[in-house]
């Protein structure tokens, strides 16, 4: 059994070094590059191309998470509309008279409404004048108007409500 440790370096006998030894030679030595000159590594032509490739590379994700984040914006913005729409829409469910018109209002300091109300004649219409519908049809659309930006964006929902006549709801 051979004992590990410090052997002294023999060039003449090479065996005479351990394990340990040859494990600490370095084995990729730098070899000269293929033109003959210098040694292997990176020129600075190279290093200058993958910078440039970084560079490129960077930007282009700057640029996608910027405008992820201008999306995610605009999409809460839209959100924010919708729901504000909605709200007016329940809020003209629930009037108990419906007239043919336009209307406008604010909702805060960003998002402002606009209601317009449009009678809708179902049946052709005939020469009969004592001829009364059952009921009016009316039909409403709701425009949310803000400004986000430089830009002006809206959003519409449209609905439609159905009245009996004031006629019909005094013989009841």
């Amino acid at each position: 059994m051979k004992a590990r440790g410090f052997t002294p370096y023999n060039p003449e006998s090479p065996n005479l070094q351990t394990v340990d030894e040859r494990d600490f030679e370095s084995k990729d030595k730098e070899k000269p590059c293929s033109f003959g000159q210098g040694y292997t590594g990176f020129t600075l032509i190279e290093v200058l191309v993958a910078v440039a490739i970084l560079g490129i590379g960077l930007t282009v994700i700057i640029e996608l998470f910027s405008g992820g984040l201008r999306l995610g914006r605009a999409s809460e913005e839209y959100t924010q509309a919708v729901n504000y729409a909605r709200m007016k829409m329940e809020e003209m469910a629930i009037k108990p008279v419906v007239a043919e018109g336009v209307e406008e209002g604010r909702f805060d300091d960003t998002f402002r409404w606009q209601v317009e109300v449009k009678k809708v004649n179902l049946l052709p219409v005939e020469n009969k004048p004592d001829f009364k519908p059952p009921a009016q049809f009316f039909q409403v659309q709701i425009d949310v108007i803000w400004k986000s930006g430089a830009k002006e964006r809206s959003t519409r929902i449209e609905s439609y409500r159905t009245i009996k006549p004031k006629d019909d709801e005094k013989k009841s």
